[in-house]
């Protein structure tokens, strides 16, 4: 029977494993983040078997019966029967990539010796519930063994991107900030693409992994500019990200409060996006300020000598239709109507920036103007679009206040006769600031909105409080918020979908 219950174990250990990698790979293949995860309200250390092992434990020692090992065996089952795949259910599956793969092989591998082992230890199950508890661990451990592998790859690939860039030697544009730097990304990469060769980093990618492996893969001997997405969680990342790409100009979007539970201060972040605007200074070049979000005593403190400032005094008339965004810039004492087929009027501060930018690098007023016309809107953030009677405003990709709020304002804007209704998990990251911002956006959605279906209100309840009851929808999953839309949602209904968290934050984990 105890070899029937090792093999079990076995099996066991390759499911729970698979299971927690989903979140190590969702925390970023930090350690410490899996480590905080999983004691955090004790989400990743197991009840469901470590329970009947340890009730199994105490009974060996007065009863010295085999059929005692079922207990163990018959959880184990369960659980086994009971356990999501990870790589196809929720939110945000887990994406088996080679670096998931080598710490999942190492991990189990550690998984099997651990379990094998029990033949060998007096306590048996005492010892196999204690390996049950702390399974996650067993990830960590993998992932640490595999540093000097994983520093090894890296500097392979690290070292081929820097010759790439170097052969090339296009113009680096950096753009940082704690929101705004994908859409400023985008509009400029679409400017600069109107009228000369220009290569941007796809997507979401701005860690230095993701951007290598775009210039290795994507970027070709024609690239004149190179419009790099820098994004950071942890201090240091930009500086690093700044002497890899050695970017010439630069854009800082805002300094906001977004990773303040890694950075602990929002004068730590700042000095992070700074970092890029010091870099770029020493190469020669300037850097573009977003002063309207970012506090003017950041600007004094770390801003570099000729850095710009664009107050957002620069534009005016902003205006929200259904068609899209327009407004008034004065740039160098003239004034420039401007269109753009997307949505938020905070938009027009990012089109503004990114004009600046575009002009100072070579396109003149008027070819900018006619490219924005064309601009597409970006997938997931405040992407319009008409879904059978109802118009879905998609902002999913992630939430801030600002753009959360700016949101707000274009579903109530474009709403027409309809009702407007908001579906919203609220916004993560905050840590100390969690409640003022959760608090401030749903002062504002209360006003603006129809009806609001709060996803997960116990994670938000500060937002919640501040919506009327016979406005408010409580919807544990975004699935049963669906569900809700799918009976209740009327046509010329405008529907925002602000914010999609991936699972780390919202599954409820049952082990």
């Amino acid at each position: 029977m105890i070899y029937f219950l090792i093999a079990l174990l076995a099996i066991f250990g390759f499911r729970r494993l698979l299971f927690c990698m989903k979140f190590m790979q969702q925390n970023n293949y930090y350690n410490y983040r899996l480590v905080r995860f999983m004691f955090e309200k004790f989400q990743l250390v197991d009840k469901r078997v470590s329970i009947p092992f340890l009730f199994a434990a105490i009974l060996s020692l007065f009863v010295q019966e085999q059929l005692i090992l079922a207990i163990p065996a018959i959880a184990m089952c369960l659980q086994i029967y009971r356990e999501k795949n990870p790589t196809k259910g929720g939110i945000k599956p887990l994406n088996i990539t080679g670096r998931v793969k080598r710490i999942f092989g190492v991990a189990f591998a550690l998984w099997l010796g651990a379990t094998t082992l029990s033949l060998f230890i007096p306590a048996t199950l005492f010892y196999m519930t204690a390996i049950v508890v702390i399974a996650p661990l067993f990830l960590i451990a993998a992932n640490t063994i595999l540093v000097p592998y994983e520093w090894l790859d890296r500097k392979k690939y690290l070292d081929e991107a820097k010759a790439k860039l170097k052969k090339f030697n296009p113009i680096v544009i950096g753009v940082t900030g704690s929101f705004g730097k994908t859409s400023v990304k985008n509009i400029l990469h679409h400017i600069l693409g109107s009228f000369s060769s220009s290569f941007a980093t796809k997507r979401s990618i701005n860690t230095i992994m993701g951007i290598v492996r775009v210039i290795r893969e994507e970027m070709n001997s024609q690239t004149k500019y190179f419009v790099a997405e820098m994004g950071t969680g942890q201090p240091g990342q930009i500086a690093q990200l700044a002497r890899f790409l050695r970017p010439t100009h630069g854009i800082i979007t805002a300094v906001g409060s977004a990773h303040l539970e890694n950075f602990k201060t929002v004068d730590a972040i700042a000095r992070e996006k700074f970092a890029l605007s010091r870099y770029v200074g020493k190469n020669g070049g300037q850097t573009i300020l977003a002063a309207a979000n970012i506090d003017p005593e950041f600007i004094k403190k770390y801003a570099a000598q000729d850095d710009i400032v664009f107050s957002g005094k620069e534009v005016s008339n902003i205006k929200q239709t259904i068609d899209g965004l327009s407004f008034t810039l004065t740039f160098d004492g003239k004034k420039h109507e401007v269109f753009a087929p997307i949505y938020g009027m905070h938009q027009a501060q990012n089109i503004a920036i990114s004009f600046m930018m575009a002009a100072r690098v070579g396109a003149n007023p008027e070819s900018i103007i006619s490219a924005l016309k064309t601009l597409k809107q970006t997938e997931h953030r405040l992407e319009v679009k008409r879904e059978g009677e109802l118009i879905v405003i998609d902002d999913a990709f992630n939430s801030n206040m600002s753009g959360f709020i700016s949101a707000l304002e274009t579903g109530d804007a474009i709403k027409g006769k309809g009702r407007f209704i908001l579906i919203t998990p609220g916004m993560v990251g905050l840590d100390a600031a969690h409640a003022e911002q959760h608090m401030a956006v749903g002062k504002v959605a209360n006003k603006l909105c129809d009806v609001v279906i709060a996803v997960n209100p116990d994670r938000i309840k500060d937002f919640t409080k501040e919506i009327s009851a016979k406005k408010l929808v409580l919807a544990p999953t975004l699935t049963e918020a669906r569900t809700w839309l799918a009976s209740n949602a009327q046509p010329g209904d405008v529907v925002l979908y602000e914010n999609d968290l991936p699972d780390l934050y919202i599954e409820k984990i049952r082990i």
